[in-house]
């Protein structure tokens, strides 16, 4: 069986997950790989493609975004207000008003990384600590839209490659962490179960059990709300096919379950 069909059979098939425990070990890798892959381009290489087409280029992404500003004399203008907030991140750049000037500590308590900008202060917090300052005191000089793009632009597009092969790295680390988990969780299983297994074995299984969780995470790239606790229930449907793996390695041995 090749790994695409195994793809659709972890899914589907769970007597047949007794067939994984034939697979070597680099195959077991490389069907990893695979799920790890089709996650980042359902989550990442998709999105931000067409992101990408519609704007020309990462160059052009930037040039697109950044709005028109002006440093100068420790006073700061931006055409736009700007506010954005996601889980525990809260952007907020408003230079027409003394809002952003008047923010308090208590107003950010549900983020742990902050950054608040006003016409002449500016409000920093990261992992709990809040740094507030103005503009001459950071002597940060005079900048405008133009001369920021004409230094930094070139580090943005390496920043952006290199934040994306790193990323990629991230994902398969933790994707493997969450198999050597699984598949400790499935220690405790098969021993529960009356099942015997080699710890190589439950690691061939934990692989595929992730395969469900996985390929869910992707496509709530495109669901416009956030499931809460959504890394438990992953963690619950993986062990649900972690279960059903080792029964099905049980029945065909014919062993005994234990109902204790």
């Amino acid at each position: 069986m090749n790994i695409f069909s195994e793809l659709l059979h972890s899914i589907y098939d769970l007597d047949g997950y007794k067939r994984f425990l034939k697979n070597g070990r680099g195959k077991t890798f490389l069907y990893g790989l695979l799920l790890c892959g089709l996650y980042v381009l359902a989550a990442w290489i998709i999105p931000m493609s067409s992101v990408m087409l519609a704007e020309g280029g990462v160059r052009e992404t930037v040039e697109s975004a950044l709005p028109d500003f002006e440093l100068k004399d420790g006073t700061l203008w931006v055409e736009q207000t700007i506010q954005y907030s996601d889980y525990n991140v809260c952007l907020w750049i408003d230079t027409e008003t003394m809002a952003a000037e008047e923010v308090q500590e208590i107003d950010l308590l549900a983020f742990d990384k902050a950054l608040v900008m006003g016409k002449e202060h500016m409000l920093l917090k990261t992992d709990g600590e809040v740094v507030r300052s103005t503009y001459e005191e950071l002597g940060l000089g005079n900048w405008d839209r133009e001369k920021f793009l004409d230094a930094y632009l070139p580090y943005i597009e390496m920043g952006f490659w290199g934040f994306l092969l790193l990323g990629i790295w991230s994902i398969g680390l933790s994707f493997f962490a969450g198999v050597l988990i699984l598949a400790m969780i499935g220690s405790f299983l098969a021993s529960v179960m009356g099942c015997r297994l080699p710890f190589g074995d439950l690691m061939r299984l934990a692989v595929h059990a992730k395969t469900l969780p996985t390929i869910l995470k992707g496509a709530l790239a495109y669901v416009p709300v956030v499931i809460p606790f959504f890394t438990l229930i992953s963690l619950g449907i993986s062990i649900w096919y972690m279960r059903a793996g080792i029964r099905s390695v049980k029945a065909a041995v014919n062993m005994p379950e234990n109902k204790g």
